[in-house]
């Protein structure tokens, strides 16, 4: 029998949050934060109670997920976390471009170049 998919989220969040603790108990900020299911809440909701959400995300460090018609629609996070998120995002694109310059320049010194005629046949430009 084939789940909902949020009901799938929240079995794999549950099996995630086990793992997760046992292998990283100081993921962010010194301590784990696990979604649980208290975390995923309906629009609805949501518009009725955000000013009380948007502290208990602040000050407790609780991430939310909003949904709308069962499936995940938005997140509501902690602003320095968003940021720490997006620096963290920045970081793995710097050092994935860092990584392609290296291969070019490894490439480069065991002689595997193309030509600009060669380059073009081959991207058909």
């Amino acid at each position: 029998m084939r789940m909902p998919p949020l009901q799938q989220a929240l079995f794999f969040n549950r099996n995630l949050t086990v793992f997760c603790t046992e292998l990283y108990p100081t993921a962010i900020g010194g301590t784990l934060v696990a979604i649980s299911s208290k975390d995923i809440i309906s629009l609805t909701h949501a518009r009725t109670k955000l000013t009380e959400l948007c502290e208990e995300v602040h000050t407790k460090g609780r991430e939310k997920i909003i949904t709308k018609n069962g499936e995940s629609c938005a997140a509501l996070i902690d602003a320095n976390r968003l940021d720490h998120y997006h620096r963290l995002e920045r970081e793995h694109l710097h050092l994935t471009l860092l990584e392609e310059a290296l291969r070019g320049i490894e490439e480069l010194a065991e002689g595997k170049t193309l030509t600009l005629s060669q380059l073009k046949t081959r991207h058909g430009r």
